[in-house]
């Protein structure tokens, strides 16, 4: 999936979404039945392969190169519609960014006891970014001003490899150590369990899920090399969000 298909893609799920929503709305007169625009904000923590640091954890070769992400930021926008009492529908517009682990990198290429421990170095290095639309659905237990919900998503997304530019100088020579940035277009999805408090025409809502993807990299270091890596880019992801709702008119008003 190339990065031009898949922004067509994310535009065609809100499109969807949106007269999704407009139609349901339109075809329904009851107070109950409301749409919410929100926006969340929060952390992502990394876990498993995309958790990977240093060379303590695998082994020093190039069949399993770490991802080196550490703990990061999620936010999302988007909307959703009231199908019932007990169900909502939606879409969402999410940007994640997890931060290169510089130290660990370092580590595994630089001052491990295998490389060059007491070289010295600067180091600088872009996040792994993600840009991902999904369409959502929602079950949720109205009670009185607090609303306990679980959700599923599922989408597309662009998913951008850390880059890291290290040099290192070594007798008279500087060594340059090198990842380059690759993005890459694949599936994405989630779930997640949260709690809205009603605060009038808003709701204050905190949430706790997970987003997984996963997609194969090419892993370039100091010079194009052909070597693909294939990482699961999941996290952990905790947000406080705040949404609006949006009463429709109920019929004969």
């Amino acid at each position: 999936m190339n990065i031009n298909t898949s922004f067509a893609m994310i535009k065609n799920l809100l499109v969807f979404a949106f007269v999704f929503s407009s139609f349901s709305v339109l075809g329904q007169h009851d107070e109950s039945r409301h749409s919410h625009v929100f926006v969340n904000i929060g952390a992502a923590f990394p876990i498993g392969g995309f958790r990977e640091l240093g060379y303590s954890q695998v082994e020093f070769t190039t069949d399993k190169l770490p991802a080196f992400a550490s703990n990061g930021t999620l936010l999302n926008v988007g909307f959703s519609h009231n199908l019932s009492k007990y169900f909502q529908a939606g879409a969402t517009l999410g940007w994640r960014s997890n931060p290169i682990d510089e130290d660990a990198y370092a580590e595994r290429f630089i001052t491990n006891p295998w490389a060059y421990p007491d070289a010295p170095y600067t180091l600088k290095s872009n996040p792994w970014q993600s840009f991902y639309g999904t369409l959502d659905l929602y079950t949720q237990l109205p009670l009185h001003r607090f609303t306990p919900y679980l959700k599923g998503s599922v989408g597309v997304g662009a998913f951008t490899m850390g880059e890291a530019n290290a040099v290192m100088k070594y007798e008279d020579y500087n060594v340059r150590i090198n990842r380059f940035s690759d993005t890459k277009a694949t599936v994405v999805y989630g779930g997640a369990v949260g709690l809205k408090y009603n605060l009038g025409p808003f709701d204050m809502n905190l949430e706790c899920g997970v987003l997984a993807a996963s997609a194969e990299f090419d892993y370039d270091i100091g010079a194009p090399t052909g070597i693909k890596q294939k990482y699961n880019l999941n996290t952990v992801n905790t947000t406080l969000g705040l949404s609006y709702r949006i009463y429709q008119r109920v019929k004969g008003s």
